[in-house]
């Protein structure tokens, strides 16, 4: 055995000791998937949060706009599919693990296609054969397996998380085909793949993080229960349960929610009409 290929086993094992340990952490927290995100550690969430938004704020936006102003938007799309692209080995293996014989073949695939006839990903004509893309990744794996969340974290650079997601990146690393397709590929390279993917994809959603910052009162618990959102849509593949879907409070003054509208007939609100006066109370009002 190669040494190459021992160190690739040896760090294959220390992921699953990680997912093991982080697994065994989620266990002992109930399923919160249809229930308000679970997030006793926001005290310390909240401040790598402020961290991350800083960063984002001096570092990232600023290189996202040169970014932006220095490509055509053909050229983001390209890196966008590039690296979208690359995770499709372990979109197979994901879906394999999950019993999806059929997505598995369909994403293979894609994956075939676009990095054949789409020049290394860079194209995407899988989409134009009808082959859409069908993320997942080992987070939405131990949901299927049934583990439950954990509490939610956000994770420095990285941003929201939680307990279950975070224990599903070693494999997600492992898997991407950047990993194990060139594992010789020195430090400085990988980091500035990261930095392009990263400022890449804050240039394509920089109206959405715009449009965040002005619609949310609190954009910590905004961010948070987007990404609850997300994630029941990636897990449930597209329909997740209706119920606690968004928190309205996060919109809208829960003070004015509770206000009473004036009355519909024109009178000022709380006189009410004979009618009105005729009917039995309501019980609870």
């Amino acid at each position: 055995m190669s040494g190459r290929t021992a160190n690739w086993i040896n760090a294959w094992r220390q992921g699953l000791l990680l997912l093991v340990m982080l697994l065994a952490g989620c266990a002992a927290n109930p399923p919160q998937e249809d229930l308000m995100v679970y997030d006793p550690l926001e005290p310390m969430n909240r401040k790598i949060f402020a961290f991350n938004e800083q960063l984002d704020r001096y570092v990232l936006h600023p290189a996202a706009q040169a970014w932006e102003y220095i490509t055509p938007a053909f050229v983001r799309e390209s890196v966008g599919n590039f690296f979208s692209n690359v995770t499709y080995p372990g979109v197979v293996i994901n879906d394999i693990l999950q019993g999806k014989t059929g997505d598995a073949g369909r994403n293979l695939l894609r994956f075939v296609v676009n990095s054949t006839l789409g020049i290394g990903g860079l194209l995407d004509p899988a989409s134009a054969m009808g082959l859409r893309a069908q993320p997942e990744d080992f987070g939405q794996t131990f949901a299927a397996w049934g583990s439950g969340p954990g509490p939610y974290l956000v994770l420095p650079l990285l941003g929201p998380s939680n307990f279950r997601d975070t224990a599903g990146l070693p494999g997600d690393f492992y898997s991407n085909a950047l990993t194990f397709i060139v594992p010789g590929i020195s430090i400085p390279i990988r980091a500035g793949l990261a930095s392009l993917h990263a400022v890449n994809t804050r240039a394509r959603f920089d109206e959405a993080v715009r449009i965040s910052h002005e619609a949310a009162l609190d954009r910590y618990a905004f961010i948070r229960s987007a990404y609850q959102q997300q994630r029941l849509n990636a897990i449930y593949d597209g329909n997740p349960p209706l119920a606690d879907l968004y928190d309205e409070s996060l919109f809208y003054d829960e003070d004015s929610i509770d206000q009473k509208p004036p009355a519909d007939d024109g009178r000022p609100a709380g006189e009410s009409s004979d009618e009105t006066n005729e009917q039995p109370p309501t019980t609870g009002q």
